[in-house]
């Protein structure tokens, strides 16, 4: 009897531990993420702005723009240099994938650094108009998670708004790094600036997707006849675990 009770003890220990650990991370993706941190804004660490940072580098966003992209200036012989075949298509494709590693890189050390908010904050008006200037708005200003009022429940709250230099760093790397291998005419300083412009557009149209990303969902749910619901993203308070 003593064997039998030693026994049970032995397999059945290991899982009551577990049941009374606390409840895992949410998945390391940066679209839960971005909706856990909505939803339950204590949750905010360095291991959590990792996993979006990379989730920029390595996921199918990041490689289908590079290749698509690649497989559009291939079709122009954008840059001639390069030649074409299959030589001329990886290098075009790599460059441009290249391009938004600086770009997602430098966004990351300078977010993490300044005490910025990464998360796209879903705006509470309405109307069209209004939610898209307030997405434009997002690309140049951001929230600052120092020196903020703290509420009873430990919650920051009216933090204030500084420029957004995370985003201006990111474009700017991204425009700057092509230096290393773009052919000598293309590295011009009006060169430069353009690529740096086509970058900093990258982050309009991310957040213009992420203000309307449920309505889009929603929309397309009704075209294929699915009855599933996209919430729109609630924000609340922020609260500064990591800060």
């Amino acid at each position: 009897m003593r064997t039998t009770l030693l026994i049970a003890c032995i397999v059945f220990l290991p899982a009551f531990s577990r049941g009374q650990q606390a409840p895992p991370e949410p998945q390391c993706n940066s679209y839960v993420i971005q909706k856990q941190l909505n939803n339950d804004p204590e949750h905010f660490s360095l291991k959590q702005r990792l996993c979006t940072y990379g989730g920029k580098l390595i996921s199918g966003q990041a490689f289908f723009g590079p290749l698509f992209m690649g497989g559009v200036a291939q079709l122009r012989d954008d840059p001639q240099e390069w030649g074409q075949g299959t030589k001329g298509y990886l290098r075009r494709a790599g460059s441009r994938y290249a391009q938004g590693v600086a770009k997602s890189t430098g966004d990351f050390v300078f977010s993490y650094a300044l005490h910025e908010d990464p998360r796209y904050e879903p705006s509470r008006d309405k109307g069209f108009w209004k939610r898209t200037g307030h997405a434009l708005s997002t690309v140049v200003v951001v929230h600052h998670l120092r020196n903020c009022p703290v509420d009873g429940n430990g919650a920051l709250y009216n933090c204030p708004q500084w420029p957004a230099i995370s985003k201006m760093v990111g474009a700017s790397s991204s425009g700057l790094v092509g230096l290393s291998w773009y052919p000598e005419r293309l590295n011009t300083p009006g060169q430069v600036l353009a690529r740096t412009g086509s970058a900093y557009g990258g982050y309009v149209a991310s957040a213009i997707f992420s203000e309307f990303q449920a309505d889009i969902f929603r929309l397309l749910g009704k075209v294929v006849g699915s009855d599933r619901n996209y919430p729109s993203f609630k924000p609340k308070n922020i609260k500064a675990s990591d800060e």
